[in-house]
Parts: structure tokens; sequence; C-alpha cells
């Protein structure tokens, strides 16, 4: 409807004539749906103050009534807010009451529809899991709703399982497990073929080829990713296929055709608009140059990804490019100038409740002032990266940390 469409004004004109009509009729159930659905199209106009209020509204009236399917929507449809504004604990909260509600429903009318909710809803809890690193929590719930996409056996929910083993493939990733991520990666490549996607299988063939540690054979997956994209003119996802068909052209030693396939992907994705693609290339351009010696070309990239992302209000990206710019700044020796760059990655980490990237961040500013021989702070920023560490599971960073502590101690000691 006008919420798909983008035409949203008379969407919201229809919808406030329809709230005019139910509540002369003193119908609460009706009232709730009509409120419902005006939430829903503030929600995709991006009015999320607005949209929260309204699926309030709808709730309350929901329960009055004894609606819980109706109840469960507006609680779900308010923590996906939550997710997209990343606010991610007050996204676990809201999933988690949905859930409880939808279990119910299932429970007294069970059907392919239910389960099928089920599953949407527990893959949202898991991203929210996952967005604060809670990865064990994320992977559990990622795979109950397998469980009950499974049960609905429907052409769509097959779709949505190919997609679920994608982020936990991802999960893996960040877990460090390589093989179980390609496997759950060749499940979703095979799930897409099942259905006849060849475009979302060309994207799965970029996900095989980053975890795979062999650099010519990474080359090989992302050309044909990038070929199928460009055969079927997907011209954003190509632009993203040659940029990382450049990344293993740089790893496998041949430099000047990595440079021109990421500024060809820059010129493709200037075509189309993106900004945060053109973002991606520069910043993968700006690593590259800081490799390779030049540093004033990798600082002008850097800038240039930076700017791009903010405009984009990708802050978790921008964030990531704040960091390479400490980096950078460290390999140069200017330990100021990387912790000015590596405190604002911590801010937007915080801001956003990026746990897992804030705790590694943590762990990269204990670095620096190891560094510096300042093993007092250096300590004081491993601790509370392990303390964040364990909270999310990440136990390869917690090994490094505390490798990285035990040498600290023998040139600081606590009374």
């Amino acid at each position: 409807g006008y919420a798909e469409s983008g035409n949203y004004a008379p969407g919201e004109d229809l919808i406030i004539r329809i709230l005019q009509v139910v509540r002369n009729y003193d119908d609460p159930e009706m009232t709730a749906w009509a409120e419902f659905t005006y939430g829903y199209l503030l929600d995709a106009e991006r009015r999320f103050d607005e949209a929260k209020e309204r699926l309030s509204t709808a709730h309350a009236l929901f329960i009055q009534v004894g609606n819980i399917r109706g109840a469960s929507f507006s609680l779900n449809n308010t923590a996906t807010i939550f997710n997209k504004t990343d606010r991610y604990e007050a996204a676990v909260e809201k999933f988690l009451e949905a859930l409880e509600l939808k279990l119910l429903d299932d429970e007294r009318n069970p059907s392919s529809a239910t389960k099928s909710s089920t599953a949407r809803t527990l893959y949202g809890l898991a991203s929210a899991y996952n967005n604060l690193g809670r990865l064990s929590d994320s992977m559990q719930h990622y795979e109950l709703a397998i469980e009950f996409y499974q049960m609905a056996n429907t052409i769509s929910a097959v779709r949505e399982m190919a997609t679920l083993y994608q982020y936990i493939g991802k999960v893996y990733e960040r877990q460090g497990d390589v093989q179980n991520a390609m496997r759950s990666y060749q499940r979703e490549y095979e799930m897409h073929m099942e259905l006849g996607d060849e475009a979302s299988a060309a994207s799965t063939i970029d996900r095989l080829a980053f975890v795979t540690s062999n650099s010519a054979e990474a080359n090989r997956l992302y050309k044909q990713a990038y070929e199928t994209k460009l055969r079927l003119n997907i011209m954003d996802g190509a632009a993203f296929s040659l940029s990382n068909v450049g990344q293993t052209y740089w790893q496998l030693g041949e430099h000047e055709k990595a440079i021109q396939n990421h500024l060809e992907a820059i010129r493709i994705r200037e075509q189309t608009g993106n900004k945060t693609g053109q973002a991606y290339s520069w910043g993968k351009l700006a690593d590259l140059y800081e490799v390779s010696g030049q540093p004033v070309r990798s600082i002008q990239a850097y800038d240039r990804a930076l700017s791009l992302y903010l405009e984009a209000g990708d802050e978790k990206q921008a964030a990531g490019i704040y960091e390479a710019m400490s980096k950078a700044q460290r390999n140069l020796g200017d330990f100021p100038k990387a912790r000015n760059f590596l405190d604002k990655a911590i801010g937007l980490y915080q801001r956003i409740d990026a746990m897992y990237e804030y705790s590694l961040a943590l762990s990269d500013m204990g670095d620096i002032y190891y560094d510096e021989n300042e093993f007092d702070k250096a300590e004081e920023f491993y601790l509370e990266s392990n303390r964040l560490m364990e909270q999310v599971g990440n136990q390869t960073g917690l090994i490094y940390n505390l490798t990285r502590l035990g040498n600290v101690y023998r040139f600081f000691r606590v009374d």
C-alpha cells in the first residue's frame, strides 16, 4: 500500500479518517488496528517516535479487548524500531514481550502463519543480541527461528531460512569458527539456488570468498559473484564484488590491479548514488595506501570514507574508519592522534550499544598505552575490555587481553 510505495501523505490522510470513523462507533478493537496501521505507516516514513506512540496505543487497546495477536504485533514492531535506531537493549525487552504472546498465540491457534510470525520475532531478537555482542544468545535464537520456519513449511519460510543461515554464518565468523561459517554460507547458497534466486546466491558467493583463507580462491569467487551481478544488472552489488576483487589482487601482490578495481567500483557507485558503497571502497583503498607506505593518500581516502559514512548516517561503519585511522597513526608513532581517533570510535560504539566492537576498541586503546610504556593505563583498558568480552562471549579477545596483561605485570605491579 502507501507505506511500501513511499506515498505517505494520502495513506496518512486515509488512516486519520478511518480513526475518526471507528472512534465514533466506540469499537476499541477496530481502533487498535487503525492505530497499529498508523504506526506502521509512520515507521515506514522514519517518524519513529510518533510510530512508537501509535503502537503503544494499539498495544494497550489490544490488551484491553484480549487480542494477544494484535498486541504481539504492536510489541514486535516497536522492538524493530528500537533495533533500527540502535537501541538494542530496549529492542531485546520488547522482542521478549512479543515472543511470550506469540508463543501463546501459536499454542492456542497453531498454523503456518503463527509459526512464521514467531520465527520473525526470534529473528529480530537474535539480531538485537548480535548487535549487543551477545553471540551465544544470538546463535540460540537464530537456530530457534529456523526451527519455527521449518515447522511453517512454506516457500516464504524457506527464503527466510536462507537469510538466517547467512546471519548464523556471521555469528560463527565473529566467534572465529571459520569452518562452521563456511558450512552455513554453503547451506544459504544451496537454498537460494533451490529457490531459483541467482541474485541472492551471488551475494552468498561473496561471503564464501570472504571467509576462505586462500587468496586465489577468494579472487575467483569474487569474480564469479561480480560477473553474475553484472549479467543480472545489479550494479551496486557488482561494485561490492569488484572492490573485493581488488582486495584479493592486493593480497596476491598485484597492487595496480587492486587500485584500479577499487576505483572502478567507486565510479559505479557514484553513478548509483550509493554513499555507503563508495565509503566502503574508499576505506579499502585507504587501507591499501596505508600498508604500502603512502600515508598522505591513505589519510585522504580515510577522510573521504568517513565523510560518506557520516552523510549516510552509518555510525557503526564510521566508527570502524576512526579505528582504522587510529591504527594508521599508531603505525606512524603518533600516539596522541591515534588515541584521539580511537576515542571517537569508542564514543560512537558506546552511543549505539555496539558492545562487541566497543570491547575490541578498548583493547586497542590498551595496546596504544602499552606501546607508550604507560602500563597502568594499559591495564585499565585491558581489564575493562575483558569485562565486556566476558559478557559478549569473545574468547579470542579475552585470550589476547590476558596475554597482554601478563606482559604488563612484568613492568607494572598493583599493590
